[in-house]
């Protein structure tokens, strides 16, 4: 993520989640916090075929003793 300038920290949370018995469950999570505009997170996992997947992710941005954040999901990919 790339916030706007003027922000001083950055935060993400991801959760790699998978659905079993009609629910979403998460199986590994993962947060990454960054001083600065700019924050990153890249991780891999093997994952089990057969099953339903979604990423669920915050992104929070702190400027001084305000914050914003946005929730975000990805596609839901069966693998």
């Amino acid at each position: 993520m790339t916030a706007r300038p003027g922000v001083n920290k950055s935060l993400i949370t991801s959760r790699l989640q998978k659905k079993v018995n009609g629910n979403w469950q998460t199986i590994e999570a993962w947060t990454v916090s960054r001083q600065g505009i700019l924050c990153e997170l890249n991780k891999s996992i093997v994952i089990n075929k057969g099953y339903v997947y979604r990423i669920f992710s915050t992104v929070k941005a702190y400027k001084g003793s305000k914050s914003e954040s946005i929730a975000v999901y990805s596609k839901i990919v069966k693998y």
